[in-house]
This record gives C-alpha cells, structure tokens and sequence, in this order.
C-alpha cells in the first residue's frame, strides 16, 4: 500500500499520459501512481490500425513519454495489473495482484474494449481483434502478401485495417451488417465514396450481411458463413464491430454509470473524490446540451487534461465539438460535430476532385461537417460550427468565399 495517498490513475492509455503531464504542469508535486492492465507505457493508438499494419517493422506508436522521464516526475508506475476494488469510503484501490493503493483524489480513465462477436467459431487463433499494442503487433506479423483477409465491420477500425492490409499485398473481403460503410458516422455519399476506394483496390464488399459461424476447411482456411448462404475464405479475420465503455469496476464500486460513467462538465462522477476522461465516460457536453459518450483521440486527451486540471483545484469546464478522423489508402477522412441524423448535406467542391467538405445544416446553423482530403477547409469548417453563424447554400458552395472569411462573418 502507498504510504501517503496522492492522485492515482487507473488506465493506462492515452487519457492516462496527457493527464499526468497535465498534474505536474498545474503544479501539483504529490506522489501520482498509475495503474495499467497493459505491460506497455502509456501510448496514442491511432497508429495500431495504420502504420504498425502497413509497416510490420514499424515503430511509429506514439508513447506519450518513456520511463526516464515517469521517474523523475515521481510518478509510480504500475503496469500490467487491473484494479479489480474500489473502496469509495476508504478511497482505496485493489488489484488483481493483491497489492491495494489508497488515494486523495482518483482518476478514472479505463477506455473501451472491444464487442465480441457471439457466434460459433471465433475463438481460434486466426481471429483478431485489434485494441491493444500487442493486437497490432500480432495481427501485422501476419499480414503477409497473397493472403486472404475477411474484415467483419465497416467501421472506421474495420476500414482502416482492410487499406492498410490491402497495402500490404493481403486480398480483403469487408462484412457489413448495414446497407453502406460507416452508416451511423457519415452521410451516404461519402459512404459511396469510401467504398469505391476500398473496391478500385480490390476489396470485395458484402452489404446487408450477417456471419452465421466460422468454420474451417481440410487445409485450415477459416470460412465465413453469412447468412444469404454465402461462403468466404480466408487466412485471417479481424472482428472490428465497435467497442463497449470499460465500466466494471464503477459499476462495481457504485458509481454512476449510464453507457459509459456519467460525469458532469468537470469531470466528476457522483463521488466528487473521483473523476473521470476518455473513451469510458459518458459526460454532459454544454455545447450540444446533451450527454454524449466518445470514441475518438481528442477527447480522451482534452477531457483527460481538464480533469486533472480540476484535480489540482481548477474549475475547468470540459465541452468541445467533437471531431473524428480516418486514413484509408490516400483519402484523409475528417468529421466535426454530431448530428442525429445528417440531413440532406451540401456539398463544397467537387467529388471528382478528390478534396471536397460536406455540410449538415439545420435552420442555416452548420451543425456537422466531413471532410475527405480538406485538412485546411476543415479547420476553418470546425471554427464554423463554434461560431453559429447563419449560413446559406449558395454561401456555403461558393467557392469565391473561403471558409475563413464564413467563419468571420457574423
């Protein structure tokens, strides 16, 4: 047990780096103790699912620092061990090791885990799924040229490891249960436009379809069963059909939980001690007026900076338009707001182009924007939704206007 309490973190990912520099940056010295079910130092991972696939040899996963440098911030680091008990009357952590922690104030920042596909068949080794370092360390090894992939989900995760093994020389099928690709994240066109990249390179795409089973064959193949009857063969399958807030342990201790721990703007749950970043939580946004629970790299880092702000007696308010992106092949994918459902979207530029921004308006307020290969036009596009500034159609497709002078405008 630590002898004097201090702040302790569990979760070792992404949210968990960004908030210890956050601590030392605001100035607090005590004694932080971090605690990680993986073995690794805490890391970014949107390249597990890009360059680590496309390049086995790569080493292109981001640490958010090395080992050296959690020492002398005196930062206790305990790695690959859960913490199974929380003692919110005691304010003490167990773990699955046996080792017990006890804290001041106490940082939440567990993340996600993957959904698992419940049907016969998906235990054996040559099914994947991808969350963690080593996922894509073992799934890369065996991206090897000529053989057969089968992505069940067309996702942004599923969508990513289908280009990044298609670059890799591997003949990929994609599984789809819904009628298009990335259905609930983006409007249909560029769905259509996605798919198109993923075919053009020879990605065969099943729609409306459902894995019944996977078997095997006399020389090993897994064969996907879906349930029109059709049959895929393959040498490996990645399973990306989403992920489920890692909330066990608050639901456990008797924390708040609803789809993720329910925070309010400042990163409390309902044990003002205990606070709450990232992927796991399911926080009150002031922008949109709503609860909202996220999967994306911004958020587990800025939610995870303002609740160690306010650890350290801040009185940060965490609320900011949500923005999602994705690399496939050569097309930079970038999404910015959340629209319940995307209206019919007005487009700026030209498809054929290959740089073009798609905008969801409702009573002339931008309420969400995609943008496929537009980094610069979507940074002023996001500024746009912040601003509410009452837009039109012709404004908005008129390319004479940049989008800085639209962001200006009031």
């Amino acid at each position: 047990m630590n002898i004097k309490p201090g702040f302790v973190i569990i979760g070792g990912g992404h949210a968990a780096g960004r908030a210890i520099e956050a601590m030392r940056e605001a100035g607090y010295t005590g004694l932080i103790t971090l605690i990680g079910a993986e073995h690794e130092l805490p890391y970014e991972r949107p390249a597990l699912s890009k360059e680590l696939l496309i390049n086995e040899k790569s080493n292109e996963v981001t640490f958010i620092n090395d080992s050296n440098w959690y020492a002398e911030k005196n930062v206790e680091l305990v790695l690959g061990t859960t913490a199974d008990g929380l003692d919110q009357n005691n304010k003490m952590i167990t773990c699955t090791d046996g080792r017990t922690f006890t804290y001041e104030k106490l940082l939440i920042t567990t993340g996600a885990r993957v959904r698992r596909l419940n049907i016969p068949g998906t235990e054996h080794p040559s099914i994947h799924y991808l969350r963690t370092l080593n996922d894509a360390k073992l799934l890369s090894s065996q991206l090897t040229k000529g053989k057969k992939l089968v992505v069940i989900g067309g996702g942004f995760i599923g969508l990513e490891v289908a280009a990044s093994a298609s670059l890799r020389g591997v003949t990929v099928s994609i599984v789809e249960s819904g009628e298009r690709l990335m259905g609930r994240a983006v409007p249909p066109l560029i769905s259509q436009y996605i798919a198109s990249r993923h075919q053009s390179e020879g990605a065969h795409l099943y729609f409306n379809s459902t894995p019944l089973k996977i078997d095997r064959d006399e020389n090993g193949f897994s064969l996907v069963v879906l349930d029109d009857g059709s049959i895929i063969e393959a040498d490996l399958v990645v399973i990306g059909i989403g992920v489920e807030p890692e909330t066990s342990l608050a639901i456990n201790s008797g924390l708040a939980v609803d789809n993720g721990i329910l925070t309010d703007s400042f990163c409390n749950t309902s044990d003002s001690a205990i606070y709450a970043a990232g992927d796991c939580t399911n926080h009150f946004n002031s922008l949109l007026d709503k609860r909202i629970r996220l999967e994306s790299w911004q958020n587990a880092q800025n939610q995870a900076i303002v609740a160690a702000h306010n650890m350290c007696g801040k009185k940060e308010i965490h609320s900011e338009i949500p923005w999602f992106w994705s690399d496939q092949y050569d097309i930079n994918l970038q999404i910015a707001g959340l629209p319940g459902v995307w209206n019919t979207p007005i487009l700026r530029g030209e498809i054929e182009s290959g740089s073009f921004i798609l905008f969801n308006l409702e009573d002339g307020i931008i309420t969400a924007v995609a943008g496929v290969n537009a980094g610069r036009d979507m940074s002023f596009a996001r500024r746009l939704i912040y601003s509410k500034n009452r837009l039109t159609e012709t404004m908005l497709t008129d390319l004479s206007l940049s989008l800085r002078q639209l962001a200006k405008e009031k």
